[in-house]
């Protein structure tokens, strides 16, 4: 990394990231409330103010609003235009900030369903905040939003217009396209499905009522979705979906066992396709669906078709004598033939697209069939020329016919025109050209003209593309529509012409008016961007203000002090830049993704920190650092690998300087408070492999792999749960391993000079035997069933994958993730248990009156966090955060 940026944490709830400042008090105002009917109320966070509001009240900042259970009310941002309608029994905060580059508005759903309309004109954004989600709308758009009961899952049903939303804990965006649905998890893990057409007139209908104030149809169900046993599925559990509205499902089925369909257990639910493990669900009420698997099924192989498509497609597990739905989908061009099978498949139509197979043996093949289409192809004969073929004639979807057209004396050959159907003409301006029909029938006419003149388009060897290219004939005082695409990093700069006169207006996109012959040909240079150096009062910069620079070529920049002042560095103000070295006053910037805004800042006395490090790893930035008094350097310490960091020594100045932390951690903020110092970065290549372990009711510092120096006593911490107590250090393997105090929270431990395993044992919270969810009047069994499914590649569990438990007798599992893994939960896939912590890696485990599965997730454990703040191309402030290994 060029540049070392410090961490910040967002927190989603309440929060908006802006680098301007707040909105002044002068003019407080976000938002207006236009309608209002029911109970609604206002009050502000941390402020003793707590009113009723009704049509015309003034939003201020921070705004929490809620509406009782017949309350709605309608808010209208000021800066945007922008329309949020709240439905009854919810909770938003309305927020607003001024950037640089304009205005930032934000709403906070705490609870409930909102509808938003979004209008965005120049310099505006907006951004929504859920628990579960963090949505940023970058155009003009209608949403619906919903919270679940919980206020943790969040689903949007966006109608119109194109917004991004985060997924992954935040750390990557997805598209959330114009009629799409999007699912957000508590984790951050979001689930995006396109909305089926009927749907939409839906959306469209709860809209309308709502702007009425109107309650209107019911919007939301819950739909619960569970495995039976030997399986799992995702989603998994209670998930909020809108009726009608269909939600992408997986069923996973356990080694050695087969999916062997979808069953609608409670309520009015439709499954697009029963028989596949990976399709989609609609709901018009409350329902229950579950994913069933079968030790031994029957097998349905598809064979696949290069001329088209089945759903489902490959081998399918099916149950011997049940029916399964099977839609075939020809590719472009082709139709469907009828079905090849043996004598074990019973078909009830073999001649429709979407039909029933009945597989009655152990196992079965069938094989589509499909034809190419034909289509007819007339060319349009003309009183200005002649054409080949004549007449109408009859071609094979994706082949190529050759058409001819020769004009009359006195008349010249202009285009090929589709005047019917579809068809690709291969060049439109030749008159003897090919032809391919891959849709419909098509018609196609030549154009004659007795008053044309003659142009050439030449290519360039720096473009991807020229359209049209090459010599011929338009008619005369038309316009002609020209269209470049460079390759990468180049642009057209203008047109020039070669021969006769023309003026061409525009460059990637041109048009030309056609009066007389002429050649023209596209001038093809270097992309170029701005780059607009800035300089306090207490210095200069060459070269100064805005010039232009090259995609991906560096430049000089120098900063010069005036007499007496000193520089300081390079700060990157707006846009994005790579400056080699920021604290060099000549330095090189180099520009890739567009224009930037770079600042040299001065002082009139300066603090030189001199920064190194001794073998076994690197500073980063390193060497002399001018800084002003009282100015900030961020610093960081990287090992290289198998090394260790042991600690900063300040060589000089120690009175000089000051750490934002203890000198063990790498990383440091260092504030200069007055003249010189010196620090080294201290390494070790003489260490130890040393693993830190938990069983799961706790966190540890260091933990998991690390290397520690040989014989040297290291700090080491744990932190257990809510509600957990540590108990003990005790050490797995390695020689010669000394902890000064194993019963002690926060102790030192010597790892020796082998490779160590250390384990941090936290004492469970006790099973609630009194909680309402374990009481039963009913009889309960002896002894169930425990099986816990375990993906080994990711974790371990340290009992049997199926244990016969007493009922009501608790047990402890513990799960402990691999290497480049993290424990995430515990998942009760099927039947019923008590789970004393789910977020635990050691959980107490209690089955009811019957068998259970419960399964340990994993995700894999992000190494590194990069946080990037930038401007994007609309210029508002954004912030990037990557996790990576």
């Amino acid at each position: 990394m060029k540049r070392i940026m410090k961490k910040i944490v967002l927190s989603l709830i309440g929060i908006l990231i802006c680098s301007g400042d707040i909105i002044s008090a002068a003019v407080p105002e976000i938002a207006l409330v236009m309608k209002c009917r029911g109970l609604v109320s206002v009050d502000y966070p941390g402020e003793q103010r707590h009113a009723m509001i009704g049509k015309g009240y003034l939003i201020l900042p921070g705004a929490r609003i809620q509406t009782g259970t017949n309350g709605f009310t309608v808010i209208k941002y000021i800066g945007s235009r922008s329309e949020v309608v709240v439905r009854p029994r919810s909770e938003v905060i309305c927020n607003a900030c001024d950037t640089e580059q304009g205005t930032g508005e934000s709403l906070e759903m705490r609870a409930g369903e909102a509808l938003l309309d979004i209008h965005l004109p120049p310099k505006h954004s907006f951004d929504l905040y859920t628990a579960a989600a963090l949505v940023s709308f970058r155009k003009k758009a209608q949403t619906l939003v919903i919270l679940s009961r919980n206020g943790q899952g969040t689903a949007l049903y966006n109608l119109s217009g194109e917004a991004q939303i985060a997924d992954n804990n935040f750390t990557t965006w997805r598209s959330l396209n114009a009629e799409t649905a999007a699912f957000a998890a508590p984790n951050g893990f979001v689930q995006l499905s396109k909305l089926p057409k009927k749907a939409v007139p839906r959306l469209k209908t709860i809209f309308e009522s709502t702007r009425k104030l109107s309650a209107g149809p019911s919007l939301v169900n819950d739909l619960v979705i569970k495995a039976g046993p030997n399986g799992t599925v995702t989603p998994s559990g209670r998930i909020v979906a809108l009726s009608g509205v269909a939600v992408d499902i997986t069923a996973e089925p356990e080694a050695e066992y087969l999916f062997t369909g979808w069953k609608v257990v409670d309520g009015n639910a439709y499954v697009n396709n029963i028989a596949a493990p990976q399709t989609q669900v609609s709901v018009t009420s409350n329902a229950l669906l579950e994913a069933r698997f079968d030790e031994t099924p029957s097998l349905l192989r598809i064979v696949k078709s290069p001329y088209g498509a089945t759903d489902p497609a490959g081998d399918l597990s099916v149950q011997k004598g049940v029916p399964v739905m099977i839609r075939l989908a020809p590719n472009r061009g082709y139709g469907f033939a009828g079905w090849k099978t043996g004598s074990n498949i019973t078909i009830e139509d073999v001649d429709i697209l979407a039909t029933a197979i009945t597989l009655n043996a152990a196992q079965g093949k069938i094989f589509p069939r499909f034809k190419r289409k034909t289509y007819s192809l007339g060319v349009l004969r003309s009183e200005y020329g002649t054409v080949t073929p004549e007449d109408s004639i009859t071609v094979n979807h994706g082949d190529s016919t050759a058409i001819t057209a020769v004009p009359h004396e006195g008349f010249y050959f202009i285009r090929w025109d589709i005047v019917e159907g579809d068809a690709v003409i291969v060049n439109p301006y030749s008159a003897s050209t090919q032809v391919v029909c891959d849709s419909v029938d098509a018609v196609v006419q030549p154009l004659f003209s007795n008053n044309a003149v003659e142009v050439s388009i030449l290519d360039h060897e720096l473009a991807e593309s020229v359209e049209p290219v090459g010599n011929f004939y338009v008619v005369r005082n038309s316009l002609l529509t020209l269209q470049v695409v460079p390759k990468a990093g180049k642009m057209v700069s203008r047109w020039t012409v070669e021969r006769g006169r023309a003026q061409v207006e525009g460059r990637e996109h041109a048009v030309v008016k056609c009066k007389t012959p002429f050649e023209i040909k596209p001038v093809i240079t270097e992309q170029e961007f701005t780059v607009t150096l800035l300089s306090g009062k207490h210095g200069v910069v060459e070269p100064s203000g805005s010039l232009t620079a090259l995609y991906n070529r560096p430049v000089t920049i120098t900063a010069t002090p005036h007499e007496g002042m000193h520089f300081i560095r390079w700060k990157l103000s707006g846009g994005w830049a790579d400056i080699n070295d920021p604290y060099r006053d000549s330095t090189y910037l180099t520009l890739i993704h567009g224009d930037a805004v770079v600042k040299a800042e001065f002082a009139e006395t300066i603090c030189t920190l001199n920064v190194t490090a001794s073998k076994g790893g690197y500073t980063e930035p390193s060497g002399p650092i001018n800084n002003y008094e009282g100015g900030d350097i961020i610093l960081q310490a990287i090992p290289n690998p198998h090394a260790a960091f042991i600690g900063w020594e300040i060589l000089d100045g120690e009175d000089n300087i000051l750490f934002s932390d203890t000198l063990t951690i790498a990383e440091q903020t260092v504030t200069s408070i007055k003249n010189n110092a010196s620090i080294r970065a201290l390494f070790s290549t003489e260490t130890v492999a040393m693993t830190v372990l938990t069983n799961g009711l706790g966190t540890t510092l260091p933990e998991g792999k690390s290397y520690a120096v040989q014989n040297k006593w290291i700090p080491l911490t744990a932190v257990p749960n809510e509600e957990q107590s540590f108990v003990q250090w005790t050490v797995i393997s390695g020689n010669d391993v000394q902890i000064r105090d194993p019963l002690a929270a926060e102790t030192e431990v010597n790892p020796g000079t082998d490779e160590v395993v250390i384990k941090a044992l936290f004492q469970s919270a006790s099973l609630d035997q009194s909680s309402d969810d374990a009481q039963d009047d009913d009889i309960l069994p002896d002894s169930c069933t425990l099986r816990i499914v375990c993906d080994k590649s990711k974790g371990t569990i340290d009992t049997d994958e199926k244990i016969t438990v007493k009922t009501g007798t608790p047990i402890v599992i513990t799960a402990t993730p691999k290497d480049g893994y993290v424990f995430e939960e515990w998942s009760l896939v099927n039947g019923k248990a008590l789970l004393s912590d789910k977020t635990a890696k050691t959980v107490t485990v209690a089955l009811k009156k019957e068998d259970a599965v419960i399964s340990p997730l994993f995700r894999l454990k992000p190494l590194h966090t990069l946080e990037i703040r930038f401007r994007d191309y609309e210029g508002a402030s954004r912030v990037i955060r990557s996790t990576y290994r």
